[in-house]
């Protein structure tokens, strides 16, 4: 909640996308976009998921 809040109340948009695991756990990143620039955003995340290192990967062990 400490990193959401501000990018609430600052009423810009964001999005967070997989970025691989640590330690064999899921992680992500959050993208803070530009004041209604929601569309700019959802683009550059959909290109930067696509990236190597980026995109959903099940931890080990988990079926």
């Amino acid at each position: 909640m400490q990193f959401v809040l501000p990018v609430s109340f600052a009423r810009v948009p964001a999005v967070s996308i997989p970025a691989g695991l640590h330690d064999g756990l899921p992680v992500a990143v959050q993208l803070v976009g530009r004041f209604a620039q929601e569309y700019e955003l959802l683009d550059f995340a959909e290109r930067l998921e696509k990236m190597p290192g980026f995109g959903f990967q099940q931890p080990p062990g988990v079926d």
